[in-house]
This record gives C-alpha cells, structure tokens and sequence, in this order.
C-alpha cells in the first residue's frame, strides 16, 4: 500500500474516531464550524467576599473574590475561582461610572483549567449580573487538557443565582 493511502486511512480513521467522540461526550460538541468547539459548565451560586477601597478623592473601589463549585457537560467538577476588580467614580455624590474587570479560573481538577478574562457590564452600580442577560468575555488560556485554550464564554446569571458558562473554544 502505497504511503499516501495509508496517510490518507490514518486521517479518515481519526476524522471519524473524532466524529463518534463529539456525538457521545456530553457537554463538549462540535461549534458552528470546524474550527470551534462548545463547551458548557453549570456554576452553583458563588461564595462573595468583598475588599472595599476608598481614595481620597472620591473615587471608590471593591476587590470581590469569589469561588463556587462547577460541573462541566463531561462530568467533569470543580471549582471556579475569581477577582473582580470595581472601580466607580463619584461626581456630586453619583456614581458617574462603575468599571469591572474579572479574572477567572474555572479549575476541573487533575490540571485541567480555563482561565477567563475581561470586563462586565452591570444594569446599576453595585448590583449583581442582570439576570439572563449574557456577558462575554475572553478565554486567555489553559492547561492540562486545555492547553493553549483560545476563544470566548459566554456567562448568564439564572433565576436561582447560578451561572450558565458557554464557551466557544478555537481548534488548532
């Protein structure tokens, strides 16, 4: 058999072995195209502690850490961990302008991490995510299983104060 035939089965082989893998693995499917895929994580209602910083000039911040348990489509758990930095700047006693820029990591254990990055939009200073209203931010990185992890997430705040992650992750 002549060495373009066999490379030519290897690739068919592995096109299809990937094929049945997507079909059957809950939680990671095939994207719009060939070059993303989806991958889903149920986040339960985040633990939220807050770091209040006041400047002298009326300007005000909070450093919010969070962190909640996660479960993928896969079956895969674990935790996400998280900043969000708030800055606000008064103007005659309102807030002129609130700002948030998170970092996430969405850890899945056995060195398997995404981490997330970018900022937020919030319907009034202060509050929590406007509920079913979908924030997207940037996929920075990965490791383990998700090494190189490019692409975005899309988060929606549920009615029962959990997160819905959807990421779209780039192939290749």
């Amino acid at each position: 058999m002549s060495s373009r035939r066999s490379l030519a089965l290897i690739v068919a082989a592995a096109t299809a072995l990937l094929a049945v893998l997507v079909a059957v693995v809950p939680g990671v499917v095939a994207g719009d195209d060939d070059r993303t895929r989806t991958y889903v994580i149920e986040q339960e209602r985040p633990a939220l502690h807050v770091a209040e910083i006041v400047a002298t000039d009326g300007a005000h911040g909070d450093i919010l850490a969070f962190d909640a348990p996660i479960a993928a489509g896969d079956g895969r758990t674990g935790r996400l961990h998280g900043l969000l930095t708030v800055s606000a700047v008064r103007e005659g006693g309102e807030i002129r302008l609130e700002d948030r820029i998170g970092q996430i990591v969405f850890d899945l254990g056995d060195g398997d991490s995404l981490m997330v990055i970018g900022g937020s939009v919030y319907a009034e200073p202060g509050g929590e995510m406007e509920q079913g209203k979908e924030q997207v931010r940037v996929v920075a990185g990965g490791t383990g299983d998700f090494i190189g992890a490019r692409g975005e997430v899309a988060t929606v705040r549920n009615a029962d104060g959990s997160y819905t992650h959807t990421f779209t992750l780039l192939e290749g």
